[in-house]
């Protein structure tokens, strides 16, 4: 009987490691993304930098916190005509996307 449960636990042993791995995302490093996308096109939508096709949930929550902060700061415009649409981004005027500081940012949250 003991054996058998032993062959259990080392069984359940693999899935535990599974479940206990978990990803790291930096709301920096989603910051960053987003400014590198800005910096090509001024305007996007925010499903194709964070699809939940490509992306994990974990990405998309932090991407989502990424542009809430950049709008915050007044640094995107985001637009969303109505409940549940697509999100579109937009640079706005007069600002100079490369003098964000992503660490002070991260840090402040």
């Amino acid at each position: 009987m003991i054996e058998r449960n032993e062959r259990k636990m080392n069984k359940n042993t693999g899935k535990m490691t599974q479940i206990l791995q978990h990803e790291k995302v930096s709301l920096r490093s989603k910051i960053r993304d987003v400014i590198r996308t800005l910096l090509k096109k001024p305007i996007f939508k925010f499903s194709e930098l964070f699809s939940p096709k490509t992306r994990s949930r974990l990405e998309i929550v932090t991407g989502f916190l990424a542009i809430l902060e950049l709008a915050k700061l007044k640094k995107i415009t985001l637009i969303q005509p109505k409940q549940f649409a697509d999100i579109t981004v937009c640079k706005c005027e007069n600002t100079n996307l490369e003098d964000i500081d992503e660490e002070s940012i991260a840090a402040e949250n």
